[in-house]
């Protein structure tokens, strides 16, 4: 079993053996992200200080829904009032 630590994974079983990794899509996760001054959306592995496109720093996670899953909501709400006629 392997514990991802920045730049470094360690053996749990054998404590001397480091690898030295490169973040990469399989070992890190990205996080959506959005400023609130310029409502850019962008996502990232770490989160940046400042906003890539205007220089801010009013960084915060993005919260909000895509598209699909906004009409999968409404069909199910539809599917919902349907059934209590």
């Amino acid at each position: 079993m392997t514990t991802f630590m920045g730049f470094i994974r360690m053996q749990k079983s054998n404590p001397q053996k480091l690898k030295y990794l490169r973040p990469n899509k399989g070992n890190m996760a990205k996080i959506a992200l959005r400023c609130s001054s310029c409502r850019y959306k962008f996502s990232r592995s770490v989160a940046p200080n400042l906003c890539p496109f205007c220089g801010k720093a009013t960084i915060a996670e993005d919260t909000s829904s895509s598209a699909e899953d906004l009409l999968r909501e409404v069909d199910e709400m539809e599917r919902g009032m349907s059934g209590r006629r």
